[in-house]
């Protein structure tokens, strides 16, 4: 589950950096902003999930 959420967010954060699904009267500096902060919440569900399911397998329940 967490891996998936973090695909679906790096894919929504691609989608709003390159602009696919925006209006054109979204300001670009907002754009790359929220692109960015996406991308980052990405990276940290697919940190916090590989973490958790690495203790989980150390300690024994899968």
């Amino acid at each position: 589950m967490g891996y998936t959420l973090s695909g679906v967010t790096a894919i929504a954060a691609v989608i709003i950096l390159t602009g696919v699904f925006l209006p054109p009267s979204v300001p670009a500096q907002l754009r790359i902003t929220f692109g960015i902060v996406l991308v980052l919440l990405a990276v940290y569900r697919f940190v916090i999930t590989w973490v958790q399911e690495k203790q989980a397998r150390r300690s024994g329940r899968d």
